[in-house]
C-alpha cells in the first residue's frame, strides 16, 4: 500500500510540474501584452527588404519598454492610415547597406535604441 501511494504521488508531481511551468510562461506572455509599458520616445525605422527594391524608406514609430525582473522587453508602435500595430523588438547587431543598427522590428525594419 505504501509503494502504491508513493507511485501515485510521484505521478502527480510529474504531471503538475510541467503544468506550473506552462502556466508561468502564459502569465508572462499575458503581462507582456497588457499593462505597464513605458514610452521612451519616437524612433526612425529604416525599411530594408533583402533582395528587394524597397531600400532606404523610413517610417516613424514609438518605442516602449517594459522591465520584468532583470529582463527588459521592447516594442514599437507603428501607425498607418489604416491601422495601429505593435511589434516586438529583437535586440542584436544588424548591418544594412553598410550602416550598423542594434534593433530590428518585424522582418524588415531596423533602428538604434
Amino acid at each position: 500500500m505504501k509503494k502504491v501511494l508513493i507511485l501515485i504521488c510521484a505521478f502527480c508531481m510529474s504531471v503538475t510540474e510541467p503544468t506550473i511551468a506552462l502556466t508561468r510562461e502564459i502569465l508572462i506572455a499575458e503581462n507582456m501584452q497588457q499593462g505597464n509599458w513605458e514610452e521612451l520616445g519616437k524612433v526612425s525605422l529604416k525599411f530594408h527588404k533583402e533582395g528587394g527594391n524597397y531600400m532606404g524608406m523610413f517610417s516613424e514609430g514609438i518605442l516602449y519598454v517594459r522591465v520584468i525582473g532583470e529582463r527588459a522587453f521592447y516594442r514599437v508602435k507603428i501607425e498607418t492610415m489604416y491601422e495601429v500595430k505593435f511589434y516586438s523588438v529583437a535586440v542584436g547587431e544588424y548591418v544594412v547597406e553598410g550602416k550598423k543598427y542594434n534593433a530590428k522590428v518585424a522582418e524588415d525594419y531596423y533602428f538604434n535604441i
